[in-house]
């Protein structure tokens, strides 16, 4: 499973970008060293101008108001009849939202230094030219909520099919599910490395949720076009302070001891699980991340295969209702001991194994060392014969 219709969790949500809300997007966040190009901001391009000029439907009073993404005014022109002209600096261009003077319905608009026009009809629909950031989006958005109604049809049919007990075809709109979110996963990693490179593509890999190697691949790869965007470079910047935070689960430090409840409300702390067992294997996940759940097929085997020899899983949870963490377990049945991160110490102890994204796992021998971090398939299997033939 890869996408699936699931409350927000923990995801950041925003009402111009794709709606995450939809998509168990975040990835796996993977340990890296980069060369970055700059130890400072390179140069910023300067400020373009742009001109929005409007058509209404009919005359109207007040002001058109352009909103930044966190509804804050960015611009506003008086209407004059039914027409309006807005001009403007572009630091870069961006996603807004257009309001028609105190009208409750907002056009989202992909402003950029370019004369641009807008006609709005009078049943609501607009069109916007002169754009070709708009028409890219427009094109994404498309694609993005024709998936959502095939994601929305099959939660539906599956909720359908489990109340029915029909498990036959309760798998099959299982298989259908995992094929539209491949395809669109497909689709919108094509978008992100489409050349010729716009301002679109740094829009999407920005909010796609990749691991931080795939983002800074990327981003040199940009770097020669997209490079002086601010965007590019509050994103690098942020990439490397992130790398930076890394160093503190960097292999052969000591792992932070968490003390967590299970599902009864007992409590268990790393260091009492490590010392009972010969090696532990901490996976961060989530009820809501599909890439998590695929990997518990993987730490069932692996949990089989060497919990006889002192091998001991340990899930953490960041769910932000229990009830959606509570019915994963009863519905997946993941693997060794199942904990979750209480609201008082979330911050705490993901900012202690920098969990900035899920699922997230950690190799840690008895001593609390961090032996291994975000391996998968048959490299994590190979470690962890590894470091149980040591304590042999």
């Amino acid at each position: 499973m890869l996408l699936e219709l699931l409350p927000v969790g923990i995801m950041r949500f925003s009402p111009i970008k794709s709606p995450q809300w939809l998509f168990q997007l975040p990835c796996k966040v993977i340990v890296f060293l980069s060369v970055w190009a700059t130890t400072t901001l390179a140069q910023v391009r300067p400020a373009e101008s742009f001109t929005l000029t409007g058509q209404l439907s009919q005359p109207s009073r007040g002001k058109v108001r352009v909103l930044n993404q966190d509804s804050t005014q960015a611009y506003s022109a008086p209407i004059v009849g039914s027409r309006f002209v807005l001009k403007g600096k572009l630091a870069e261009p961006g996603l807004y939202l257009v309001q028609i003077d105190t009208n409750a319905h907002l056009y989202p608009v992909f402003l950029e230094g370019s004369p641009m026009q807008m006609t709005v009809q009078k049943n609501g629909t607009y069109q916007l030219n002169g754009s070709s950031l708009h028409h890219q989006w427009k094109s994404y958005t498309d694609f993005l909520d024709s998936t959502r109604n095939q994601l929305i049809r099959l939660y539906q049919a599956r909720s359908l099919a489990k109340q029915q007990g029909d498990t036959v075809l309760f798998n099959q709109l299982w298989a259908e599910n995992n094929s539209v979110s491949r395809s669109y996963f497909s689709y919108r990693s094509d978008l992100i490395a489409r050349q010729p490179y716009t301002f679109f593509n740094l829009f999407l890999l920005e909010d796609a949720g990749q691991d931080d190697e795939y983002t800074v691949n990327m981003l040199n790869k940009y770097r020669p076009i997209l490079g002086r965007y601010p965007t590019f470079q509050l994103l690098e910047e942020a990439l490397k302070r992130r790398a930076d935070e890394r160093q503190k689960i960097a292999i052969g430090q000591q792992a932070y001891n968490f003390t967590l409840p299970d599902s009864t409300g007992a409590t268990y702390s790393l260091a009492s699980v490590r010392t009972a067992k010969k090696l532990i294997l901490v996976d961060f996940w989530a009820s809501w991340c599909g890439p998590c759940i695929m990997e518990f097929p993987n730490l069932k085997a692996l949990h089989k295969k060497y919990a006889t020899q002192g091998l001991e899983i340990i899930g953490i949870s960041i769910d932000a209702q229990p009830t959606q963490w509570l019915g994963a377990l009863t519905r997946l049945r993941p693997a060794g001991l199942q904990l979750i991160l209480p609201d008082k110490i979330k911050s705490l102890v993901t900012r202690q194994y920098v969990v900035d994204a899920v699922p997230q796992t950690f190799l840690i021998d008895q001593k609390g060392i961090i032996r291994g971090y975000n391996l998968q398939g048959e490299e994590l299997d190979k470690k962890i014969a590894d470091l149980l033939a040591e304590t042999r």
